[in-house]
C-alpha cells in the first residue's frame, strides 16, 4: 500500500477510502481505484503482476443444504478462519448455491 501511495502521490488513506477498504492489507492481482496527483490523470483497474505471475487457482465449493464453515472446514481440511479470511466473510451465514473458495490448487 506504501508503494502505491509514493507512486499516485496519494495517502494510504486516500486509497483506503477510494476503495472502500478496511485496512492496509491487499491481495495478488487485486485492482485498485487510484488518481495520479502527479498529472491529474484517472487510473481505473491498474494491475501489478509480475514477469512470473501465475493467476491463483482455488478449490471451489458450492454450499448445500446442511452446509456450514465448520462442516465444510472438516471435510476439506481446513480451519474455519482460513475459509472466513479466503472468502472475506462478515459472518458465518452461507446461502445455498454460494461459491466459496476452499484452499489453492498446488
Amino acid at each position: 500500500m506504501y508503494s502505491i501511495s509514493r507512486m499516485f502521490n496519494m495517502s494510504i488513506s486516500e486509497i483506503r477510502t477510494l476503495n472502500n477498504l478496511s485496512s492496509d492489507s491487499l491481495y495478488i492481482g487485486q485492482v485498485l481505484r487510484v488518481v495520479d496527483n502527479n498529472t491529474d490523470t484517472n487510473f481505473e483497474g491498474l494491475s501489478c503482476y509480475g514477469d512470473n505471475y501465475k493467476e491463483v487457482e482455488y478449490v471451489l465449493h458450492r454450499v448445500v443444504s446442511g452446509d456450514n464453515l465448520y462442516s465444510i472446514s472438516r471435510r476439506f481440511g481446513v480451519s474455519v478462519d482460513d475459509l472466513i479470511k479466503l472468502n472475506n466473510l462478515d459472518s458465518n451465514n452461507l446461502s445455498i448455491g454460494q461459491v466459496l473458495k476452499i484452499k489453492e490448487v498446488n
